[in-house]
């Protein structure tokens, strides 16, 4: 991890160890650096409670929904005391995950956003620029959460209308993935012939699968050549549900449709036709069937999408990675540039970084290994939050860092949040390393039983997907975990003889 993080951690763990009875744990320290993102009046308030000593975890989970010591803080010393017309406006506002002044106008009816947000910075009400420029804001999510919570309690907002007008205003800048969220949330879909290829793509390169495959369900039928490349996001989508045959039988229905138009098709399309085809074979495990539709594209690069560029070049080297074949990994990343903003194909970069990291990881470069991983982790996440494929992909690959350079610390703190998004969508290798490392650290803890719970859920995720080779790996580590419960055993059978 960066000093960064240790460095807050350590504060933290200082703060508590001066002011609670028991210490603090590094992993709980970290939680809670993590939870409160360094809120000082938050970590006073978990000093108090007396579950941070009795049951630290159960605090630490609820406090991503705001404690009722939390609740009743923000409630009486910030959100009280502040000018109703300010507390109307955060509470109409806060069910933006980013916001600036236009977007703000746009859903409350006011003409003075800008000066409302400036107001509510200068008086340190918990705004957190997301760029330097200061264009793009957020909310600290506890006081989010209760914000939140006030806007589904008043009666008197129109919440679907709130994201109705969001809806619109993100239209109208052609950020089409926020168009469709809010959309969805108003029960009024986005929907047009013009506009449904822009924000599939959208969503697909945000990685943002759910909200892609729920706005798709939503769009009348077609068969329309035209929205050809609509249904190969919806290919794409599904593979990385791992619903391997809806995805095959979606692109086999497409190469039909293909072999009578194929004067039609754009060589980035037919490229793109090709390597979801190459994903969905290679999250299946079929990885000398993926290489052999992959292999021949990477001559295509560049092929006019960056986006797909980097669907190549990412699924080209993630066969070379689980054949073992780093150097080669890392030479096919050389085709395909860095992106200018960690935000442009953010998905794209998030698997780069992943395939990256792993090659480096696998060669002993632990340092570096994590450098990748934790640096793209943190930029995507400024962005969607922990609970996203992003988090799901990498957080399991820091995990093991962390855990193979601080034997003594826990960073379970990475998993912990995101583990059904990393059940949902992580990739054989990254749930087998997230499984293994919670399994390690139960038997580290004595707790074999907890292993073995662990590492039979991992196997059944690799069972309902056919992932034989990580069902190998678990198994392995089955066998490495049985053998230290037997010793448990007999270390607890010799104590109680003793």
């Amino acid at each position: 991890m960066t000093e960064t993080c240790n460095s807050r951690s350590e504060e933290t763990k200082h703060y508590f160890s001066r002011t609670v009875a028991l210490p603090l744990s590094n992993h709980h320290a970290q939680r809670l650096q993590s939870v409160t993102e360094g809120w000082i009046a938050g970590m006073k308030i978990a000093s108090l409670s007396a579950e941070l000593q009795n049951d630290p975890e159960h605090l630490l989970r609820n406090m991503h929904g705001g404690t009722r010591s939390i609740a009743r803080y923000l409630k009486e010393v910030v959100l009280d005391p502040l000018p109703e017309e300010v507390l109307d406006f955060l509470v109409k506002t806060s069910f933006l995950s980013r916001l600036n002044a236009e977007l703000c106008n746009a859903v409350t009816g006011r003409d003075d956003s800008k000066a409302m947000l400036a107001w509510i910075e200068r008086h340190n009400l918990f705004l957190s620029a997301l760029d330097e420029q200061g264009y793009w804001f957020r909310y600290h999510p506890l006081l989010q959460e209760n914000l939140r919570t006030m806007l589904q309690q008043n009666n008197d907002i129109d919440r679907k209308q709130l994201h109705e007008l969001a809806s619109h205003w993100f239209v109208e800048q052609k950020l089409w993935s926020e168009a469709v969220r809010h959309a969805l949330s108003a029960g009024k879909p986005v929907h047009s012939p013009v506009q449904d290829g822009a924000s599939a793509q959208s969503l697909a390169e945000e990685g943002d699968i759910d909200t892609l495959i729920s706005w798709m369900h939503h769009l009348p039928p077609s068969t329309d050549p035209s929205r050809i490349d609509l249904q190969i996001n919806l290919a794409w989508a599904l593979a990385h549900y791992f619903h391997f045959d809806e995805s095959r039988q979606l692109l086999d229905n497409l190469d039909q449709m293909v072999l009578h138009h194929r004067e039609d098709l754009t060589r980035s399309t037919w490229c793109k036709l090709r390597v979801v085809r190459a994903i969905c074979e290679a999250f299946a495990e079929n990885i000398p069937e993926s290489l052999a539709i992959v292999q021949p594209l990477l001559a295509e690069v560049p092929c006019g999408d960056t986006w797909v560029d980097g669907l190549i070049c990412n699924i080209l080297s993630y066969c070379h990675v689980v054949n073992q074949r780093y150097h080669d990994a890392l030479e096919v990343q050389q085709h395909m540039p860095s992106p200018e903003s960690p935000l442009d194909n953010l998905f794209v970069s998030v698997y780069r970084a992943f395939i990256i990291a792993q090659c480096h990881l696998c060669q002993g470069d632990l340092g570096k290994a994590g450098w990748y991983a934790e640096k793209t982790l943190r930029q995507a996440e400024c962005y969607t939050g922990t609970q996203s494929t992003s988090g799901a992909t990498l957080a399991p690959l820091l995990a093991e860092i962390a855990y193979e350079c601080q034997r003594g610390d826990s960073p379970e703190h990475l998993l912990a949040d995101r583990l059904e998004f990393i059940d949902r969508f992580s990739p054989p290798d990254a749930l087998s390393r997230c499984y293994t490392y919670l399994a390690r650290q139960a038997l580290d803890n004595d707790m074999p039983y907890e292993a073995e719970r662990l590492l039979e859920h991992a196997q059944r995720l690799a069972v309902s997907r056919g992932w034989q080779r990580l069902q190998a790996m678990l198994l392995a580590e089955q066998v490495r975990g049985a053998t230290a419960a037997r010793q448990f055993h007999r270390r607890r059978a010799t104590a109680a003889t003793a």
